[in-house]
């Protein structure tokens, strides 16, 4: 008997009547949650039985439709992605002239070719940290000082070790 109970409750159907005096129906339980969820009942709205006209009822009356209709508003938020790969915070991306005087400050501790790295580490760290002194949002602070004081001291201490063994050799 319990289980005819349920297969009757399904089986209902309601109208939905707009406070304007729009009906739309019959729709079943699971038809009216999905309206509601999409913003379609009003909170003025009244439910009609399909069967019998005369059971007139709010939408509130339905524990269905007062869940979905009582719950706050959600509302998409934009949330900005970092490129994939990135660490956020850590790896200036949107400031490439602090990265790339970062990463020339660093190879410009290789001999011979380390002075003809070191000085466009210099000069990429001044425009980088001139970038983020503009915009600090785009970080690369740090970077940007690597790249001006490893570019710049070894650039000058390659350049003073050539002289010296270029003087102590006998050129």
């Amino acid at each position: 008997m319990e289980e005819s109970g349920r297969t009757a409750a399904a089986a209902r159907t309601w109208m939905l009547r707009l406070g304007d005096g729009r009906e739309f129906g019959p729709a079943d339980p699971d038809q009216l949650e999905e309206w509601a969820r999409q913003g379609r009942v009003p909170h003025d709205g009244l439910l009609i039985d399909s069967a019998d006209p005369s059971q007139v009822r709010s939408v509130f009356s339905e524990p269905r439709l007062a869940r979905v209709l009582k719950a706050p508003p959600t509302t998409p938020v934009a949330v900005a992605e970092a490129p994939a790969g990135a660490a956020p915070g850590l790896v200036p991306y949107r400031n490439p002239c602090a990265l790339a005087a970062y990463y020339c400050g660093i190879f410009s501790l290789l001999p011979f070719i380390g002075v003809l790295i070191g000085i466009p580490a210099f000069i990429l760290g001044i425009m980088g940290w001139i970038n983020y002194r503009k915009k600090p949002e785009i970080k690369g602070g740090v970077h940007a000082w690597v790249g001006i004081i490893m570019g710049g001291l070894l650039s000058m201490a390659w350049i003073a070790l050539g002289f010296m063994l270029a003087f102590n050799s006998g050129f």
